[in-house]
């Protein structure tokens, strides 16, 4: 699982399905699984989350689910609960951004833009994932 705060009100979480198999193909199976993820990042983090989100859902076939947290709202401060309104994204323009365009020579279809390397994630083997996960930036679409 990879954890990022974008700003106060962003933060993006990466899970990875060899560690936790995010379920989505139900109402309970999803909410079940977005309880486990926040309850990991609070235990791992030491990070409260609380109020109510945006979660937009990305998912990587064979490899993995990228949730996009936006914080709306925080009316539950006082209760410390989580309400969640739920997004569902088409999984075609997920793109892992490098600075460093060695970690990924070995792949076609490679995008340049800004100095930057963008690979589809729907291209990137599942066995390699997990070392190209700590190098880059998971983007949405390109600019």
């Amino acid at each position: 699982m990879k954890f990022s705060i974008i700003d106060n009100n962003k933060f993006s979480i990466y899970v990875n399905n060899k560690y936790l198999e995010f379920k989505n193909d139900n109402e309970n199976g999803l909410y079940n699984s977005l309880k486990k993820i926040l309850i990991n990042i609070r235990k791992k983090y030491g990070i409260n989350i609380y109020g109510f989100f945006d979660v937009d859902i990305y998912e990587i076939n064979k490899i993995g689910t990228i949730l996009k947290f936006e914080k709306k709202d925080e009316d539950d401060f006082i209760n410390k609960t989580v309400d969640l309104k739920i997004i569902n994204h088409d999984n075609n323009n997920i793109y892992l951004k490098f600075s460093d365009y060695y970690l990924i020579s070995k792949y076609k279809n490679i995008k340049i833009l800004n100095r930057n390397y963008y690979l589809n994630a729907n291209d990137v083997k599942e066995e390699d994932i997990n070392k190209l996960i700590e190098f880059c930036d998971i983007t949405i679409g390109l600019c």
